[in-house]
């Protein structure tokens, strides 16, 4: 199945759920899905911090999951909280049927969000998260999103990839596959590196190199990840490189 992604929002595409619509980031670098609770409450607070003043606001910006318009919702209600590295959100477990592209996951336990502490979910593009990692890093040992992909025979290989369009000016941002690879998007072979660590998306580095030039930091071999949901390239602060 492929979902394309957005003009200049690489990272974003529909769910459904309850009959309203959301845009999500596929992050590999997390494995819980939230969205926005109807719950989602503005609390009279006074204060000159604006991260606190956003906790409060950034859900009324954007779709807001209402369980009382699903008749397959189940209510778990176990309080739950994410912290990321651009900010943190705290809610509670629901159950429910959600729909990515044409496809239908079963009985998905999800975050509804009812508070987002950062201002960068204030300013985002996105309502919420779909994470694409493991579950031993899943908040509360919630079975991914993914796994349920797979255990419900909803696609044949266990494999997903992404496609970003290098082009800014293109219309299309790009595309995320479900079940395999889209071969017109590439040219020779992908290669294929083992996972070292399940959790995140985490594999040996070999080496770091700027231009032709090895930078020395990896020469013992390190461990490095995969994040679809940063468009940053980092590292350790203690390498320092020549140009």
């Amino acid at each position: 199945m492929r979902i394309g992604l957005k003009k200049k929002q690489l990272d974003l595409t529909s769910i459904n759920a309850a009959r309203h619509n959301f845009t999500v980031i596929f992050d590999t670098e997390s494995s819980n899905l939230w969205v926005p609770s109807a719950k989602c409450y503005f609390s009279i607070r006074f204060s000159f911090t604006i991260n606190i003043f956003s906790m409060h606001i950034s859900c009324y910006f954007h779709s807001k999951f209402k369980a009382d318009l699903s008749s397959t919702y189940i209510k778990i209600g176990n309080s739950c909280n994410i912290h990321y590295g651009s900010g943190s959100i705290s809610g509670f477990f629901g159950e429910d049927n959600i729909q990515v592209g044409n496809l239908v996951i079963k009985d998905q336990v999800f975050i509804e969000a009812t508070r987002e502490g950062s201002l960068s979910f204030l300013l985002a593009k996105f309502d919420g998260t779909l994470g694409l990692g493991f579950q031993e890093i899943s908040i509360g040992n919630v079975v991914p999103f993914w796994y349920n992909m797979v255990r419900q025979g909803l696609i044949n290989d266990v494999v997903f990839s992404f496609w970003l369009n290098r082009d800014p000016e293109a219309e299309e941002g790009g595309e995320i596959v479900f079940g395999g690879v889209n071969e017109k998007r590439f040219k020779g072979k992908h290669t294929c590196v083992p996972i070292t660590k399940k959790g995140y998306w985490q594999f040996e580095l070999g080496d770091f190199l700027i231009g032709n030039n090895s930078t020395g930091f990896c020469e013992n071999g390190c461990a490095a990840i995969v994040d679809s949901g940063t468009y940053l390239l980092a590292g350790p602060t203690v390498c320092n490189f020549t140009f």
